[in-house]
């Protein structure tokens, strides 16, 4: 799981500092981590965590948090082969124009003419996965069909799929979940 946390709070409220604020975030963060989510068969409550976290100190006015699943494999890279990950819970799509619910970390890859980019991505649009790259601000798509992604189940199926290289030990798939009162099963 990535979260993404923005926190307000009223400086006119409290004494400390904008930093010291941020250290009691995280330890909230750490502490509702081991109090509600350790335990076999948690369930990751988006309400009661944003309570904890407007809870951290008296001038904490309110925050905003995005979260998004995530999940690695370990592609090869002498062959193309088929991959298969699985989130397990619904992956927020709300539009058929709704473009990047599923995002990637970075990965080298060749195209279908040979040209190498150094810098790809997945991502999705309307239920097919894509790989990309960016130019400056632009999405450059390379492959417009590199899987499906099914939304209902959290269901993502890469297709003969081939990277040169990627960053770090595995490839990450990223999902986007709501952020309203919903229920996101552990997955860590």
């Amino acid at each position: 799981m990535v979260l993404s946390l923005t926190v307000k709070y009223d400086s006119r409220l409290t004494t400390l500092s904008s930093g010291r604020i941020a250290e009691l975030v995280i330890d909230k963060i750490q502490s509702h981590k081991t109090n509600n989510l350790l335990k076999f068969g948690s369930i990751f409550r988006y309400s009661t965590f944003s309570k904890d976290i407007d809870a951290t100190e008296t001038s904490v006015i309110n925050n905003l948090t995005t979260i998004k699943a995530k999940k690695g494999f370990i592609p090869t890279i002498t062959a193309n082969n088929t991959y298969t990950v699985s989130f397990n819970n619904a992956i927020y799509n709300p539009s058929t124009t709704y473009d990047g619910a599923v995002t990637s970390t970075a990965f080298s890859f060749t195209d279908a003419a040979g040209t190498t980019y150094d810098t790809c991505y997945f991502d999705d649009l309307n239920g097919v996965l894509r790989i990309y790259y960016l130019s400056g601000s632009d999405k450059i798509v390379l492959s417009d069909s590199a899987g499906i992604v099914t939304y209902s189940n959290g269901h993502i199926s890469i297709s003969s799929f081939k990277p040169n290289s990627f960053l770090g030990s595995t490839l990450t798939n990223k999902k986007r979940t709501e952020r309203y009162d919903e229920r996101i099963k552990k997955l860590f």
